[in-house]
């Protein structure tokens, strides 16, 4: 059974079991929990009941065994939004998938100012989803992925920084967690579990990395040597970074943990890569640190039983990194800690769920 990767299966997971406790409690239609980190890739989320109601209560903590539920199915089935790199730059704005109000069935894309003011939605699709936005390097281009609601193939897009001109440059295979090279010509993606690169102004030259069918969540050194990405096993450990040589092809482990590493990010000096980990049901997921040749692995985030830090972005600075966070009194906002862990802060509080950010250089 091909692999590709953890995040979509607990996308997945969650928008159907979601969905029918939705349909039980009667309610309106709702935005789908984001755990990537649906995932990677999957955040300042609203309850769509109101903070401390008995239904409020309910979807949570049926989201909460849902999260664990599928972290531990995550292995057998698809991947999740993406996985990037920060190019170096001056830090621009916020790209970032939120749930729209069409509920569980639906996300768009949006930007944000670093301190959360200034929202755009760049994508408004309705029986559609548009997940992992990814800058390129200059800042001018956004690459993603897109499906029909509530979840099915995927298909690599890219647009304009402000939405427009939209393109698609895959059909007919199931493409998922687009990242761009530093140069800008091509994008990396996920093939229905393998690692493959095509010219990003077209589709065309498709050049693959991987034939395991269980990588997934690539992201493209700053230096352009590199990708690091997520590979999975049907039996055991859910998922470690690898990273591989573009050219050789020569693959190198990067993580060796019982728990699921994913949604990695490089740093835009290309010497560490942040990642989210996701440890258990108990647990929780952290955002977690680790140098390029696998040394320092250090936890940026707290674990603990409830806690969900997902889809870690550095800022093009390095000083920063932006990161979804859900806890059993919100939902899915967006927060900006420093690049060592410290001052960490809510940018958006939005409705619903809204997650997955990745930040422009300029």
């Amino acid at each position: 059974m091909a692999l590709e990767g953890c995040g979509a299966a607990r996308r997945e997971t969650v928008t159907a079991i979601g969905a029918s406790l939705l349909s039980i409690l009667s309610a309106r239609e709702r935005g789908r929990p984001s755990i990537r980190h649906p995932g990677r890739r999957g955040n300042g989320r609203v309850d769509p009941y109101g903070e401390g109601s008995s239904e409020s209560v309910a979807v949570i903590s049926v989201l909460r065994l849902t999260v664990a539920v599928a972290t531990g199915a995550a292995a057998l089935v698809a991947s999740a939004p993406v996985a990037h790199g920060a190019f170096p730059g001056s830090n621009g704005r916020i790209a970032y998938e939120h749930t729209t109000e069409s509920g569980l069935e639906e996300a768009d894309i949006f930007t944000v100012r670093p301190n959360g003011t200034g929202r755009m939605e760049l994508t408004d699709t309705p029986h559609k989803n548009e997940f992992g936005p990814a800058w390129n390097a200059a800042g001018t281009s956004i690459a993603f992925w897109r499906t029909h609601a509530p979840f099915g193939p995927g298909s690599i897009w890219t647009m304009d920084a402000d939405g427009g001109n939209q393109r698609r440059l895959t059909t007919n295979v199931d493409g998922r967690d687009p990242a761009w090279s530093p140069s800008g010509l091509r994008i990396v993606f996920n093939a229905e579990g393998n690692l493959v690169t095509m010219r990003a102004s077209d589709g065309g030259g498709r050049r693959r990395l991987t034939s395991t069918g269980s990588d997934f969540e690539p992201a493209w050194s700053p230096q352009g040597d590199l990708v690091v990405f997520t590979r999975a096993s049907e039996q055991g450990d859910p998922g470690d970074l690898y990273l591989i040589d573009v050219k050789s092809r020569t693959v190198t482990q990067l993580t060796s943990s019982p728990d699921y590493d994913h949604q990695a990010n490089w740093s835009p000096d290309g010497e560490r890569i942040v990642f989210e980990r996701d440890f258990d049901d108990v647990n929780g997921f952290s955002i977690v640190v680790v140098d390029v040749d696998g040394s320092h692995v250090r936890r940026l985030t707290a674990k603990h039983a409830g806690f969900f830090d997902t889809g870690p972005a550095y800022s093009p600075s390095g000083t920063k990194i932006a990161f979804g966070r859900d806890r059993p009194t919100f939902f899915a906002d967006l927060f900006v800690m420093r690049a060592d862990g410290t001052n960490e802060h809510r940018i958006l509080r939005d409705e619903l769920f809204s997650s997955f950010p990745d930040w422009q250089p300029k």
